[in-house]
């Protein structure tokens, strides 16, 4: 059995990293938005105007769910990739 080994420069896939530091920038973004103002948890905007909830909404909407659910399925690929490299050296992970 070959032991498993960390990822090489030349095996990484740069698409996938450049994707998951920009959904990673996004979530920051966003929590920092959230930590910083008072109120709510994000997405639960109960006060201001009718346009402030709708341009609330439309951020959450269009902005905050987008890079969450990018992330969840870049951590699922890098999982994927990790088994599929164990099977090719054999180690018996996958």
């Amino acid at each position: 059995m070959t032991p498993v080994e960390p990822t090489r420069e030349t095996e990484r896939t740069e698409v996938v990293d450049t994707l998951r530091g920009i959904a990673l920038f996004g979530i920051g973004v966003i929590n920092l938005t959230a930590f910083a103002l008072p109120g709510e948890l994000p997405g639960h905007y109960a006060d201001g105007t009718v346009l402030d909830r709708l341009i609330a909404g439309a951020i959450l909407f269009l902005v905050e769910s987008k890079f969450f659910t990018l992330f969840s399925f870049l951590f699922g690929l890098g999982f994927a990739f990790q088994l599929q490299r164990a099977e090719q050296a054999g180690s018996g992970l996958g």
